[in-house]
């Protein structure tokens, strides 16, 4: 997968993309690609299970 451009369908238009938590991690790391992929992302979405991982994550941190 090319990190630096959003996933297209086969007419070209981009796709929703559902974000895993390691995804966060490598954020939160620093990775400039992780980065690149949220915010060129146009429809962002999340599991229930990431969601409950990062609060998770805030709560004990």
């Amino acid at each position: 997968m090319n990190l630096s451009m959003p996933p297209l369908n086969s007419c070209g238009e981009a796709v929703t993309v559902l974000f895993d938590t390691d995804v966060f991690i490598w954020l939160q790391k620093g990775n400039i690609h992780a980065a690149e992929v949220i915010e060129s992302s146009r429809d962002r979405q999340i599991s229930l299970q990431t969601y409950l991982e990062l609060l998770q994550t805030l709560q004990s941190g």
